[in-house]
């Protein structure tokens, strides 16, 4: 991918995102914080801006990338989990309120109708004895004590979260499962229409869903 490549897919998507030739950044309300990649020499260097009313915004250096492809899909990875999290995860969660997703009568058998509600229940693994391909898997380790992961294609299990209680695993492991599911239905999309000639990897899935 290329920078001028990921402002028109995102754009495209709703989330608005310009292009000069030296640096990307989304575009938001006045006085907004927002990211940015900018060249500085060999390297291209990722900022949040953080705007003030009174103030020069100040940049606060995020990461630093040694080749344009490389800076161009963590951008596109990361503003897109952003929209999406807010065009689909937010606004399911508030329209079947029935389900109280993330709310305290939230429960596996409410997580469960959720994610068969969605259809998308090959992306979701309960317990290591139900696992599967590409899949986000909710462990419960003791009466208190549960963990999610990310599940490869390879069945290995990736990026084991740190131990969480009931409320939060099961909430995590919603959105994430539905962040997820999203992410592989857009990269079939981007690879129908030769944006990508590869699958995304498995760290970019876990920036997606983190």
């Amino acid at each position: 991918m290329n920078l001028e490549q990921v402002a028109r897919l995102l754009t495209d998507e709703g989330k608005e995102t310009r292009y000069n030739g030296e640096i990307i950044k989304e575009i938001l309300p006045p006085y907004s914080n927002y990211h940015e990649i900018c060249k500085v020499g060999d390297n291209w260097i990722l900022n949040l801006v953080v705007v003030d009313h009174q103030n020069t915004p100040v940049h606060q250096q995020i990461a630093t990338f040694t080749s344009e492809d490389s800076a161009a899909i963590y951008f596109y990875i990361d503003r897109l989990s952003s929209l999406y999290s807010k065009k689909y995860v937010r606004k399911f969660i508030q329209e079947q309120n029935d389900l109280d997703v993330g709310g305290e009568l939230f429960d596996l058998p409410l997580l469960i109708a959720a994610i068969e509600r969605l259809k998308i229940e090959k992306f979701f693994s309960n317990g290591v004895i139900n696992l599967k391909p590409m899949s986000i898997l909710l462990n419960n380790i003791n009466e208190t004590d549960w963990k999610i992961c990310f599940v490869n294609s390879n069945m290995q299990i990736l990026d084991e979260s740190q131990i969480l209680d009931r409320m939060d695993a099961l909430f995590y492991a919603f959105t994430n499962t539905y962040l997820l599911s999203l992410l592989q239905s857009r990269e079939k999309e981007l690879l129908d229409q030769g944006e990508i000639t590869e699958p995304f990897s498995d760290g970019e899935y876990i920036q997606f869903i983190a």
